[in-house]
């Protein structure tokens, strides 16, 4: 295997997460988390003295309610002899889900959804039949939050020896969070203090986990798992470990029937400590024979970048993650870091860079702008539906920015089924300016940039800021997944003799340039 370089900013590492059945087994790295700016709109970086554009304004858009409750209650009096701890922390919480997701809500939906979720957790703790009151809602954002407070109120009088005020509090923002489709992948979400941290951690690439570095992917119920990818310096490639062996048993188990989520189990182990082994039975890629190979598992390590040279003075770059920054000093340490590697691949003569963005899921819409910039350049790479502080949706075009000079190379971009989210920004961005020729197949359908806000008691509010859109018009073309230019299927039959049909491809594409 051609070693990669790794490129690793502040010494962090990425997690790639799994989607469908391509998953991840045990990549990740450890750091600290240091908090994440206010969310700002899509323009162009501190550096860049580029007027943002100017958005183009668009009526307001109403949905279809929710089912609702039939008849409404009178609400009661709110007990006069219970303060609530909460009650500007939901309000904050509630404002920012409304005012911050890519399109209007419907107030009276997102509280009704609310109280909804208060009747389900206080089910979970115990109360058979909860008396949770969902009242008429205005559609007034305003009176809706005091309707739905004072509702919360007095569900929590009649029941806070069966739920404490902060886990009502937290089931009625999740049940919210959780009921907005985002597009087939979800991303706008609430996580109290318990889960907030891991997904921050998730999101900026800190995230550590023992395993083997393996991505497996199965095609049927007789070959086993191919390996589709193994991550650089872990224990799959210490232990020769290659691109299309077949995992037929582990531990002497069959996989060849199991789902996947018995056989990431298998592999991490019941306690997935350091050191631990697996004995992994392998139809070996390009020969006709198996073998019993015993991995040990390890602490897992993998940078936001991996790059290396390929025959014929080709670039690769596999971008693992666009990883939220908590600092621009560290978005600045991180391009910095980029552009010394254009410069290296300049200085090789390279013929073109193929950017894999295969599995890629978490991002960095700022990141993603500016890494764009170094490819591509053009005051309207991609077309952004948003939120106005008007209440309005408003499309607004995200510019290169005007100080970066892109390469003048052909490019190349991998996409899969795993690709999704800001990755999904980044390829079809490179698409829509005839700069990249993408190569895979279909991304995940969820063209969305999200940005989590930390609330006061350190839990966790993500909300889908913007939606990719295809016409700089119509609010309602929401891009359903970037479609490559040429789709190749990951084929049993390729995969078995250890080669990547879709990095083929994108070598012969730039080879004909």
């Amino acid at each position: 295997m051609t070693e990669f370089k790794k490129f690793s900013p502040h010494k962090k590492a990425v997690v790639a997460w799994p989607i469908v059945l391509l998953l991840l087994i045990g990549l990740g790295g450890c750091g600290v988390y240091n908090g994440y700016p206010t969310p700002v709109p899509v323009t162009a970086s501190p550096d860049d003295a580029a007027t943002t554009p100017i958005p183009t304004l668009l009526p307001l858009l109403t949905f279809a309610s929710l089912p609702t409750v039939t008849p409404r209650p009178t609400l009661p009096p709110t007990p006069s002899n219970l303060s609530l701890k909460k009650g500007d922390f939901l309000q904050q919480s509630f404002n920012g889900l409304l005012s911050r997701f890519y399109k209007p809500l419907a107030s009276a939906d997102i509280y009704e959804v609310g109280l909804i979720g208060m009747q389900k957790a206080l089910k979970e703790a115990g109360v058979s039949q909860p008396d949770v009151p969902i009242p008429a809602f205005s559609g007034n954002a305003q009176q809706d939050f005091q309707t739905f407070l004072n509702s919360f109120t007095i569900t929590l009088g009649r029941y806070s020896s069966s739920l404490t005020e902060d886990k009502l509090a937290y089931a009625a923002l999740q049940n919210s969070a959780a009921t907005i489709n985002d597009c087939q992948v979800q991303q706008t979400a609430f996580y109290p203090p318990d889960q907030s941290e891991a997904y921050l951690r998730n999101r900026s690439g800190q995230n550590q986990y023992t395993g083997l570095g393996i991505n497996i992917l199965a095609f049927d119920t007789t070959s086993g798992y191919f390996i589709t990818r193994v991550a650089t310096k872990t224990p799959a490639e210490q232990s020769g470990l290659k691109l299309g062996d077949a995992i037929l048993a582990v531990d002497s188990q069959d996989v060849t029937k199991m789902d996947a989520a018995q056989v990431v189990r298998l592999l991490q182990g019941n306690n997935g400590a350091v050191g631990s082994k697996v004995r992994l039975t392998l139809h070996r890629a390009g020969t006709n024979r198996e073998e019993i190979i015993e991995v040990a598992r390890n602490v897992i390590q993998t940078p936001f970048i991996e790059q290396r040279l390929l025959p014929d003075n080709i670039a690769y770059i596999r971008f693992n993650l666009f990883p939220l920054m908590s600092a621009d000093s560290y978005l600045n340490q991180y391009l910095g870091e980029f552009d010394r590697l254009l410069t290296d691949f300049k200085s090789k003569g390279v013929k073109g860079y193929i950017l894999d963005v295969r599995g890629t899921r978490y991002g960095n819409i700022a990141l993603v702008q500016n890494l764009l910039s170094r490819f591509v350049s053009g005051q309207d790479l991609v077309y952004l539906l948003r939120q106005s502080q008007q209440g309005n949706s408003e499309i607004i075009a995200m510019p290169s920015i005007n100080s970066v000079k892109p390469v003048d190379l052909p490019v190349a971009v991998l996409v899969d089924q795993g690709t999704s989210n800001e990755a999904e920004i980044f390829a079809q961005a490179l698409q829509n300016k005839n700069t990249g020729s993408v190569f895979g197949v279909k991304t995940a359908g969820c063209l969305v940039a999200s940005i989590p806000t930390v609330l006061a008691d350190n839990s966790v509010l993500n909300v889908s800021n913007y939606r990719g859109v295809s016409d700089s018009k119509d609010p309602t073309s929401l891009i359903e997944g970037v479609d490559p230019d040429e789709v190749v299927d990951l084929d049993p039959q390729t995969l078995s003799q250890g080669q990547d049909a879709q990095l083929e491809k994108a070598v012969a594409y730039i080879k004909a340039q």
